[in-house]
């Protein structure tokens, strides 16, 4: 009967995915660059790997290649000292497993500082994902989808609806500058009538109604449209009352 303490396990799953899944390419990219006099090989190294080029190329050099110089010499410096850095990048990517962690467990306080050197592009080559995450989370995403729903606030444009300058603005428009209803102009003075009952006198004008005497004059002396007044004859029996 064997004995199942002695049995090999996998390895958990923390060191199988302490690496990138690029980080063999990556490995092998740097071995096989050449750089000194070699412009075609630097500029495909460049475009297959850009992340790793910005650490090894300087400015200067990439410039160089893209536009060329006419200084030779600080050309060919550039050149010596990107080789210099790829040497440097090739150690530590050879010792990046062993660096990184110490029996069975992560060495934190080196992989934070390698992640947070190199940037997050460059770190996601040689860690893993969940690797980086932990020490350098990524960007937060845009708001697209806030964006889009503003574009299908905006009101349409008269021009949009086809509608000319002179068109009727909107409803709301016209509600709120609607003429009030007559209901809501002030009703003239109607005088009450003495002793209660029911009014049915016409609504006169209030500067009218202000003088009642005067009106009812007025009507009283006012003729009839299609009638004649007669004076009447005083009798002697009159005249003698209104001398006496």
């Amino acid at each position: 009967m064997t004995d199942d303490t002695s049995q090999d396990f996998p390895p958990p799953q923390d060191e199988k995915t302490l690496l990138s899944e690029r980080y063999a390419e990556l490995l092998e990219a740097i071995e096989i660059l050449y750089i000194r006099d070699n412009l075609s090989g630097r500029l495909n190294f460049v475009k297959e790997w850009p992340e790793a080029a910005s650490h090894i190329f300087c400015e200067d050099l990439m410039r160089y290649d893209r536009e060329g110089t006419s200084d030779r010499d600080a050309w060919m410096e550039a050149q010596e000292a990107a080789e210099e850095r790829r040497l440097e990048m090739l150690v530590l990517l050879e010792t990046l497993e062993e660096q990184s962690v110490e029996q069975s467990a992560l060495k934190i306080d080196f992989v934070e500082g390698l992640v947070k050197r190199f940037g997050r592009d460059m770190a996601l080559l040689m860690y893993s994902e969940a690797i980086v995450d932990r020490f350098l989370p990524p960007p937060a995403p845009e708001l697209e989808v806030d964006e889009e729903e503003g574009r299908e606030d905006v009101a349409p444009t008269q021009a949009d609806d086809g509608q000319g300058a002179d068109s009727a603005p909107p409803p709301d428009i016209r509600e709120r500058h609607s003429i009030a209803p007559a209901a809501a102009v002030d009703k003239p003075f109607v005088p009450p009538i003495v002793g209660g009952g029911e009014s049915f006198i016409s609504p006169v004008k209030q500067e009218d109604a202000a003088q009642p005497e005067k009106e009812v004059s007025e009507a009283v002396e006012k003729k009839p449209e299609g009638m004649t007044f007669v004076p009447s004859r005083k009798t002697e029996a009159d005249e003698e009352n209104d001398q006496g």
